[in-house]
């Protein structure tokens, strides 16, 4: 469990924590890569596991939700705006702002999951588009194995 995950009961030997649930949820727009977690553990592997330091960190502002992260040091707007409604999309609101920053102004917080950003730039979504609400809901954790960068191995 979490709590064994984080020092505050034994690990019991016979269960071991399945690396798919804590898989990220991949999702693509121009072909970039999109992930996104839906718990502390998930934004945790995705953020300090996955990610590189110049891919771009989503999140909304000021509120618990997803970590987003896009697999792209320079993305196209339409990733970006993607990103941006899943991360407000994942904290349960219709718009709201979006902090976004690279990767590298990201520091771990007190507990797993949470995150201070050194740096970073706020951008406001008025509005979630049909199409992302489509892939938010329909997107499933990845099943394959993945690498830094967000990438399969082979």
């Amino acid at each position: 469990t979490e709590l064994a995950l984080n020092g505050y009961f034994p690990r019991l030997n016979h269960r071991v924590k399945k690396p798919s649930a804590i898989a990220p949820y991949p999702i693509s727009v121009d072909n970039i890569r999109i992930g996104f977690g839906k718990n502390n553990l998930q934004n945790e592997y995705l953020t300090f596991h996955l990610a590189r330091p110049k891919d771009y960190f989503l999140h909304v502002a000021n509120k618990p939700g997803a970590h987003v992260i896009i697999f792209d040091s320079d993305p196209p707007k339409s990733a970006i705006q993607l990103a941006a409604e899943i991360a407000i999309l994942s904290a349960g609101l219709p718009n709201g702002e979006v902090e976004l920053t690279d990767q590298k102004y990201v520091k771990k917080g007190d507990r797993p999951g949470r995150v201070y950003l050194l740096n970073h730039q706020t951008m406001n979504i008025r509005e979630i588009s049909e199409n992302t609400k489509q892939l938010y809901q329909n997107a499933s954790r990845y099943a394959g194995k993945l690498s830094r960068g967000g990438r399969e191995s082979r």
